[in-house]
């Protein structure tokens, strides 16, 4: 079953960037295995996968602030059907940094 990778609350903030995505599209990942790199006010934190699995969809691209519990990608079995995950809505974002 395919599993929603979510903004956390980084720095006790509402707000987070995704700063460097280490895995990319189709990339295999073992539970606990570092994803990206998020930042909020005053604090940076690595984003672990929850599970194994593949990184199917990125969602949030880097350096793009969003709110937490936005969705940043999704992992889950290649050819997974992912419409119960992504919705066709634009995504919680505030803006795109530089």
């Amino acid at each position: 079953m395919a599993t929603p990778l979510v903004m956390p609350i980084v720095g006790n903030k509402n707000i987070g960037k995704v700063n460097k995505w280490i895995k990319s599209e189709g990339d295999h990942v073992n539970e606990g295995e570092v994803l990206a790199e998020l930042s909020g006010p005053n604090e940076e934190i690595k984003y672990k996968a929850p599970k194994e699995g593949t990184l199917l969809r990125i969602i949030i691209n880097e350096n793009v602030v969003v709110h937490s519990g936005s969705l940043l990608g999704i992992i889950g079995i290649p050819g997974e059907d992912l419409s119960t995950i992504i919705e066709p809505r634009t995504p919680n974002l505030i803006f795109k940094t530089k």
